[in-house]
């Protein structure tokens, strides 16, 4: 009889706690799984914030850098096309100092002003649209601003020399 007591104390036991703790429990099973599925999307929802936050600074981080480089981008340019014209102007808006080609000219002082040199014609133009230094020809001549100015010439380097005499005053 010791077994049959001890079964029946048992099922009595679980039938008991089965049935008065059954409704409770399955309340608060459900609040607490309802608390924990709003724990988990609040969770979730700031893990989703935190990317977001840190790609829209990066996306903006980006734009910042990509107007710098813009502007590097068009200072470079700048400096490009300075150095690709190869130009010292001086004086005039004419004015160039052109070097290593076949027809290299200096101009200064008037838009019409030339030296010219390596070339088999030779001029040297100053002051004065009509003003020549021919060298390297049969017919060397200088026109300039005073009767008394002279060439040197007939040099194989096409070497031009011009001394102006003046009257002592």
């Amino acid at each position: 009889m010791g077994a049959k007591s001890f079964v029946a104390i048992f099922v009595l036991a679980a039938c008991l706690c089965k049935g008065l703790s059954s409704p409770i429990e399955r309340e608060e099973q459900n609040a607490d799984y309802e608390l924990l599925n709003r724990n988990d999307e609040l969770v979730l929802r700031s893990d989703l914030a935190l990317p977001q936050s840190l790609d829209s600074s990066l996306k903006s981080l980006a734009k910042e850098v990509q107007l710098k480089t813009d502007e590097v981008e068009a200072m470079v340019f700048v400096l490009k096309a300075k150095a690709a014209s190869n130009q010292t102007v001086s004086d005039a808006a004419s004015n160039q100092t052109v070097s290593d080609a076949a027809s290299n000219q200096t101009v200064s002082d008037a838009a019409s002003n030339q030296t010219v040199s390596d070339a088999a014609s030779n001029q040297t133009v100053s002051d004065a649209a009509s003003n020549q230094t021919v060298s390297d020809a049969a017919s060397n001549q200088t026109v300039s601003d005073a009767a008394s100015n002279q060439t040197v010439s007939d040099a194989a380097s096409n070497q031009t020399k011009t001394v102006s005499l003046r009257p002592l005053n």
